[in-house]
């Protein structure tokens, strides 16, 4: 297929999902690789042993498979790069008009599994590259049917390649070797785990939790949260250099923040978890069949999304993620479980200021993130509002002012006592760790002004603020070369530095 279909929560179309319609990858991970004559002599390699290997004789293979670069070499002339993609919304009925060689109703219908009654021409879908559709059947009309066979056999195979025999396995890991540089292979334990990981992800994350973190956790995390949003309004509220205007707009944002902490609620509620997975169907001693199924699932899943409202507490990424993140488009920060583990997160006795240092900071980093250069042109909603901003032009022009001093000083720092780090280009994390450690420190002031100041062990000879530091700095160690370690940029140090 030349071109792929999704349902997809549009940053334009929020209420619902709708139908996407985009280019197809290429078997090459970068389109620079079709000018080099030695990468193309290995792909062509590659793909004729593997078409050989599932039974085509070796001289029908090199000849098929040399047609076939030629075609994707022609193909790969109307690739549109993603900063030129343009989010054109259309009709199914003037989308085929537009492009008629092409049954884009039949075919929209046949792959969503929708009737006549439920999908129809008056139906609404985005379409991100628009020149490479009619480039893309321009080429269809003129290239030989039986190219066009073999390229849609070749689609069917190249990605199951690793997951058949022994003998393709070896040739797939050869090839990447040459085209990646891969050295080492995984051990079949590895290999098992990361299919798995990868195609059932929030199933495996749902025995994680079940394991590592519990609902008490969550509760935990969650009134972090809570208290680090609290901080943020009050510190906003006592910035002289924003007028009211901006402090609404800024709170309001901060109010809507939608949080997902640990786990959806799905994957441990035993009930919820049945009906969600009911359709897909594994069976022991059937890899290859097993994994066709979890894709038939994936799809199905996908593409019943289609027309339904968006849900904006659905999780998109997996509980044992090791990371956390905002998501500008949603005004969203995820926090799942995998990071919530020591020396992040602290779950038993330990004093609560060890996991404020340290979650907390990354916790009030996402937050930040709403409002940094990028994130305060973004509404509550994660609209995009530049020309139309909530915030006034004199806090705009202030907050410009009082970014040039970051940008100024991280400029003033070097990797390797040589190379400079760029201010500018860093400014959106350092606004972050900045706003993150300020949050965290005065989250957990007010959490000891209510419960009280925490038992230490008398021994530690530490106050629980100096432990919050201690959490802080913790969280950022680790096992390194000499040289890789004077690579670390000040991302640690320097809040720390600024904070008043």
């Amino acid at each position: 297929m030349s071109f792929k279909i999704l349902s997809r929560n549009m940053e334009a179309l929020k209420k619902r999902y709708v139908i996407l319609i985009d280019q197809a990858t290429m078997n090459l991970p970068q389109i620079i690789y079709f000018t080099s004559k030695k990468i193309l002599k290995e792909v062509w390699e590659y793909m004729s042993i593997i078409t050989s290997l599932a039974g085509v004789s070796d001289e029908d293979s090199k000849d098929a498979m040399k047609e076939l670069l030629c075609f994707e070499a022609n193909l790969a002339l109307y690739w549109v790069p993603k900063v030129s993609k343009k989010y054109v919304r259309i009709t199914i009925g003037k989308l085929a008009d537009a492009l008629p060689e092409f049954p884009w109703l039949e075919h929209l219908r046949k792959v969503m599994s929708k009737d006549e009654k439920s999908l129809t021409n008056d139906n609404l879908v985005v379409v991100l590259a628009n020149d490479y559709l009619q480039n893309m059947l321009d080429l269809l009309r003129k290239t030989d049917k039986k190219i066009l066979s073999t390229y849609v056999v070749w689609r069917s195979i190249k990605d199951a390649v690793p997951l058949l025999s022994e003998k393709f396995r070896a040739v797939h890991q050869d090839f990447k070797r040459k085209l990646l540089g891969s050295k080492t292979n995984k051990t079949r334990e590895d290999t098992c785990f990361s299919y798995t990981n990868n195609i059932l992800g929030p199933m495996l994350g749902a025995l994680f939790i079940r394991n590592a973190f519990g609902p008490d956790s969550k509760d935990k995390v969650e009134v972090m949260m809570d208290g680090i949003i609290r901080a943020f309004k009050d510190r906003v509220s006592g910035v002289g250099w924003i007028d009211k205007q901006t402090v609404q707009a800024v709170k309001e944002k901060a109010d809507a923040a939608v949080y997902k902490v640990g786990y959806p609620e799905y994957l441990f509620k035993e009930d919820l978890f049945a009906k969600r997975y009911h359709e897909l169907e594994i069976k022991e001693n059937q890899w290859f069949n097993n994994v066709l199924s979890t894709d038939w699932f994936s799809n199905y899943q996908l593409y019943h999304k289609w027309g339904n409202e968006v849900d904006r507490h659905q999780w998109i990424t997996v509980p044992q993620l090791v990371n956390a993140f905002y998501v500008i488009t949603k005004n969203e920060i995820v926090v799942p479980a995998g990071i919530l583990q020591p020396p992040f997160f602290y779950a038993n006795d330990i004093p609560r200021s060890l996991s404020y240092g340290a979650i907390g900071h990354v916790l009030g980093h996402e937050l930040t993130h709403g409002f940094d250069t990028t994130g305060r042109k973004f509404d509550k909603n994660g609209e995009l509002i530049e020309k139309r901003t909530h915030w006034s032009e004199p806090a705009i022009k202030m907050f410009q002012e009082r970014a040039k001093c970051l940008v100024e000083q991280f400029s003033r720092y070097k990797v390797l006592n040589k190379f400079h780090i760029s201010g500018e280009k860093t400014l959106g994390e350092n606004i972050a760790d900045l706003g993150g450690v300020n949050l965290a420190y005065h989250a957990y002031n007010s959490f000891i002004e209510k419960h009280g100041q925490e038992q230490v062990l008398p021994e530690l000879n530490m106050t629980s603020k100096e432990l919050f530091f201690i959490g802080y700095a913790q969280k950022e160690c680790t096992r390194t070369t000499p040289l890789r370690n004077s690579c670390q940029s000040p991302r640690m140090s320097t809040p720390l530095l600024n904070t008043g």
